[in-house]
Parts: C-alpha cells; structure tokens; sequence
C-alpha cells in the first residue's frame, strides 16, 4: 500500500439510499432483507478510499464499527474518527510503513510531526485538542485491530498491554491506576478565546447579509456551529409564543450534541429575525429535505458546517482579526457567566456555572469550569448579556 493516498468518502444512507427496507424493496423485493443492511439507520456513514478509488478494508471496517456504537445523531463522531485517521494512514505511507509493522515509536514519531506541524493560510499550529484526538483515534484503531485478530502489529499488542496493566484488582470493583506510557499531548491551559464589542461590529459590518442572521445564533444563544445548520423550521416556535415572550427569551428544544435533546434560550427578537429571514432573504429549497432548514445556501441546500466556518474565518482575516467560529460561543459564555456571577446575591440565589452549563449544553461540567478563569466583566442579567450581544451586530 505504499505511495497511497487517501481520501474520504462521507454517505448519508437515509437521504441517498432511502430507508433500509425501502432500499431492500428496491435490491430484492424482500422486506425482510432489510436487517442485511442495518447500516442505513445510522445518521452517517465514512469510508476512507485510496488513490485507485477502492475502500480501505481494515479503516473502512473500523469506521463502521464506530457507526455502529456511537450515539451521535448527526454522524459527527463518525467523521471526526474518519478525518483523523486518514492523517494517520498518509503519515504511515509517507514514511513507508505497513499498517502491520507500525510500532510504538511510529505514534510517538506522528505525535512529534503533529506538534511541528502547521496548517492553514496563516501556517497555525494544531490545537492540543486536535493532536490528541488523532493520536487517541490512530491507538484505537490499532486496539481494534489487535482485539479481532485482522490487523496485528507491534503497536496493537503494545496498547493492548499499556491498557490491561491501567486496571487493578480492588475487592468487587476494578481501580485504574496512572498510565505510566501515555501517549497522549499536554492539553494548552489557554483562556477561551473571546472577541470584543468592536470586533463584533466590525465582523458584522464586512459580512453578507444573508449570513448575519445565521452568525447571530451563533453568538446570541452560543449553539454549536451543527446546532445551527441543522436548525429546522419546525423548531421555531410559532407567533403566539414569540408575542407572549414580550421581548425575554424563548426556550427551544433541539437535538444538541450526543444527540441529547436540550433547550436552547433563544431572544424573541432573533426568533423574529430569523422568521424575516426565511420570508425574504432565504434561498428557494433544492427539494423537500432543504425546505425543512432554516439556513440554506445560494444552492438551496442546507448550510455545511465546514464552509459555514470558511465563510467566517474568511470575514475574520479580511479585518485582521485571528478568530474563528467557535470563538462566537467562547464570547457568548464569558459574557453570561459574567451577569450571571454579578447577578447572584441572597435575594437571587443561583449556581452562575450550574446555570452556564445547561445553557452551553454541556455534558461535563468541567467542561464548563473553564470559563470561570476568563470572567472579568459584569453586567446585570443573562438577558441584558444576550441583549448586549445583540445590539452589537445591529
């Protein structure tokens, strides 16, 4: 396999092939064939081709293991374990390596290359975050290769061991103790990102109009760039409950990520907006599946998330500011949880970062315990602090 290279392959079963007994009926006749193909309940599904357009059989087989046990109801996981793995397939084709002889001084090697590494316009380093992952993700998939006995190396038998030596023995309950070869990069203790009054003003002044509304929810309510484009019209709550909200916020039940059902506290007056919006300025749907979007592009599909962040990092660079999409949610966190900490007080007792973490939707609450080191400001209640931000792309 060497002199490779690959790509990825990403399949929504359900909108290219239908249901799985719609599909059988099509194939075979036969209802029942369905349970054959099982996978097309899955949200989506990943496969990783090499250079002559065959799939991968061993990254292909593990991705569809992954599929299979992850609870994601947009296929997130799925392409995220897709993206980094094929990194870790060119690196060993780089280096000349078979999947079978890769050992645990390769991973190391590829967690140096991905240290050193640069990417993007600006030539960045990668993220803690981001090297992590891929190392974890290349260490899995050896993991299961060594578990079903079709891809054995050196590097699977090694992290099969690491792991059977984490767990001890203590009376009815199992104790992990430190892993002595952590393979894993030190996590950066830098502060969320937050961008400025100024800097959200300008950013909303260079930006289209088509995509000020969309950005908006992005920092108003700090939804995940997928809670946004998946946003659906039937979400939206109708008149009568956005004229009863007399201007305060609107809860909103969405499918947030790990595909929990969580509510979103949404301003009436963007719930307004957004109905403008999809009145006048939104594109005419491709088809029926488009038409239940809130947000489509100038094709009448569904906004992708990865252009969706293209289009701001390119708003971004044309004022000179280094920012990204995610920084709209980092900016909407510090924000509340400074009214919220200012708010509290005997007669208002409340849990500011309690409170922060049902709002940002988080499952860890430590998660949410990093932004109690990036507070500095204060302001009177949430509110305000969503009115403030508002007003600030006005």
């Amino acid at each position: 396999m060497m002199n490779e290279s690959f790509s990825i392959r990403l399949v929504d079963p359900t909108r290219e092939f239908g249901t799985a007994i719609e599909t059988a009926l099509l194939a075979s006749g036969v209802a029942e064939d369905a349970k054959a193909i099982r996978s097309l309940d899955h949200p989506l599904r990943a496969f990783i081709l090499m250079g002559s357009g065959d799939p991968h059989e061993q990254a292909c087989a593990f991705l569809a293991a992954v599929a299979l046990r992850s609870r994601s109801g947009t296929g997130d996981t799925v392409r995220t374990y897709a993206e980094a793995l094929v990194v870790w397939l060119q690196y060993l084709n780089i280096q000349g390596i078979l999947l079978e002889h890769a050992t645990e001084e390769d991973l190391g090697l590829f967690r140096a290359n991905l240290a050193s590494s640069r990417h993007g316009a600006n030539l960045q380093p990668y993220q803690s975050t981001t090297i992590n992952n891929r190392l974890a993700v290349a260490a899995q998939f050896h993991v299961w290769g060594q578990r079903r006995a079709r891809m054995c190396s050196p590097l699977g038998e090694f992290l099969l061991d690491v792991r059977s030596n984490q767990k001890v023995y203590a009376g009815n309950q199992e104790k992990r103790t430190r892993n002595q070869h952590a393979i894993g990069f030190p996590r950066e203790g830098r502060l969320p990102r937050l961008l400025n009054q100024s800097n959200i003003k300008r950013l909303f002044t260079v930006m289209k109009a088509s995509h000020r509304t969309l950005f908006r929810w992005g920092l108003v309510t700090g939804a995940r760039r997928f809670e946004v484009c998946s946003l659906k019209i039937s979400d939206l709550p109708g008149e009568e409950q956005v004229g009863s909200a007399e201007g305060g916020l609107i809860p909103l039940a969405i499918m947030r990520k790990g595909s929990r059902k969580l509510t979103l506290q949404v301003p009436a007056s963007l719930i307004e907006e957004t109905r403008w919006y999809i009145l006048t300025e939104r594109p005419a749907p491709k088809d029926s599946i488009s038409a239940q979007y809130v947000f489509l592009n100038s094709r009448g599909r569904p906004v992708a998330r990865g252009q969706l962040s293209a289009d701001f990092r390119q708003y971004a660079n044309s004022i000179g500011l280094d920012a990204t999409l995610h920084h709209l949610r980092h900016t909407f966190a510090v924000n509340v949880l400074s009214v919220l900490e200012s708010f509290e007080s005997d007669e208002n007792p409340m849990n500011p970062i309690k409170t922060l973490q049902v709002l940002l939707g988080h499952a860890n609450i430590s998660t949410t315990e990093t932004y109690l080191r990036a507070v500095q400001a204060s302001s009177p209640a949430v509110v305000e602090a969503l009115g403030f931000l508002y007003g600030a792309t006005l």
